[in-house]
């Protein structure tokens, strides 16, 4: 897992002209920190393998479709709010 401290960065004004053509991005440092975090493989699942065997079977999924879906209808609001924003609460 690769993290950084929210409470380490300074705020920042949105800059509009990131989001046009040629786009320059920030070159701010940001200190990451990098973990490993153990993971049981007898819990582990691969979703795309365990969805078409749902599909081939027809029995249900490990992840219901309508989490995703869901899932995807607050990344599109997120992206729709997220055009109102002047200044990065980070």
């Amino acid at each position: 897992m690769r993290r950084f401290s929210r409470a380490a960065l300074k705020p920042k004004r949105l800059d509009r002209k990131l989001a046009s053509a040629n786009r320059q991005y920030p070159s701010d440092q940001i200190a990451f920190k990098e973990e490993t975090i153990p993971v049981n493989k007898q819990f582990a699942v691969d979703v795309y393998r365990d969805f078409a065997r749902a599909i081939r079977t027809g029995t249900v999924p490990f992840v219901d479709p309508r989490e995703t879906l869901a899932l995807m209808h607050i990344m599109a609001q997120c992206r729709c709010d997220a055009e109102r924003i002047r200044f990065t609460p980070l």
